[in-house]
């Protein structure tokens, strides 16, 4: 099974942020589409894609490119919109969380209680449960990945095999540490591209990592982890990785 994830960036929050991306594709159908694309050929090769900060424009354009598929949406109770005045860039300004595969099947969704604006979305594939999260910046965190890891532990969807992906806003050490024993990390080499390019901050080596975007495994064999440049489509890579069970030769 190929694992691939990506922050696919909303649109408004790149416009609040003042993002490069809307200077790189002013017109946002064009870079919808783009995206649209890059996300088919990677279920050509059935992989299961993990989408976050996923517009309701961006949502209708994967559900028509994609019909034989099953697309896993959960839609926050938070709806971005623009700081400065102005006309929306979005016919549907919704946020979502989405996982697609041939053969998923949705099994949960939730915002965080302590950010309305951030969430997970759970799906089982043939037998394997994949979290698909965005985790906010600082001390809320912890709080979140506890809600993720009890689902996991918990839920009644129990799986022994699970992946847990997404865009988690610190490094992969802080994000161990809360998911606690049994998951362990998806290593992309010491050469790898940040999932997260800072021009403004070109030391890897400071406090805002290079690498946010992480995919952990549990119960499953990890192999071939690495960042595909996106070709300034969004401003995170995008990550992709082999799992497979530990018996599978």
């Amino acid at each position: 099974m190929r694992i691939a994830t990506w922050n696919v960036l909303h649109r408004i929050h790149a416009e609040n942020w003042r993002e490069t991306v809307p200077d790189v594709f002013p017109d946002e159908a064009v870079r919808i589409a783009a995206i649209t694309a890059r996300i088919e050929a990677l279920l050509a090769d059935d992989d299961v894609v993990c989408l976050q900060e996923v517009s309701g424009d961006q949502l209708a354009s994967l559900r028509t490119a994609l019909p034989a598929m099953q697309v896993c949406a959960f839609i926050y109770p938070r709806v971005p919109s623009l700081k400065q005045p102005g006309p929306s860039p979005l016919q549907h300004p919704e946020e979502a969380l989405v996982t697609i595969a041939s053969r998923a099947r949705l099994v949960a969704g939730a915002a965080f209680p302590n950010d309305p604006g951030k969430g997970f979305v759970v799906v089982d594939v043939d037998g394997v449960l994949i979290v698909n999260t965005h985790l906010s910046a600082g001390d809320r965190r912890t709080v979140q990945l506890q809600h993720i890891r009890a689902h996991v532990d918990h839920g009644a969807d129990q799986r022994s095999a699970v992946v847990v992906c997404g865009d988690c806003n610190t490094s992969s050490a802080k994000v161990l540490a809360a998911l606690d024993v049994g998951f362990e990390l998806v290593n992309l080499g010491l050469d790898a591209l940040p999932t997260r390019p800072r021009p403004d901050l070109p030391d890897r080596s400071s406090d805002k990592p290079a690498a946010i975007d992480h995919i952990f495994v549990r119960g499953l064999v990890a192999e071939g982890g690495v960042v595909v440049d996106v070709d300034g489509t969004s401003d995170h890579n995008l990550v992709r990785a082999t799992v497979r069970e530990p018996s599978a030769a």
